[in-house]
């Protein structure tokens, strides 16, 4: 790697909505330096299992003594 090179990364863990179980890792070089900050060029790898919300339903049972 040349001088002045800047490389990193990143993990993803977790998200929100439909990414909730995202995994993954984000790489990236620092391809320049401005006053304000700093450009990266990112690579991302992410994977997921999307989960839906559901409505459960409880159904209950009440018993009732026997008549003698």
């Amino acid at each position: 790697m040349p001088s002045g090179i800047v490389k990193g990364e990143w993990t993803i863990v977790g998200g929100t909505g439909k990414f909730t179980l995202a995994q993954g890792a984000i790489y990236y070089d620092v391809v320049s330096r401005t006053q304000g900050g700093e450009i990266k060029e990112l690579h991302i790898g992410v994977f997921y299992t999307t989960m839906e919300r559901s409505t459960v339903s409880i159904a209950r049972h009440k018993t009732f003594p026997q008549k003698k």
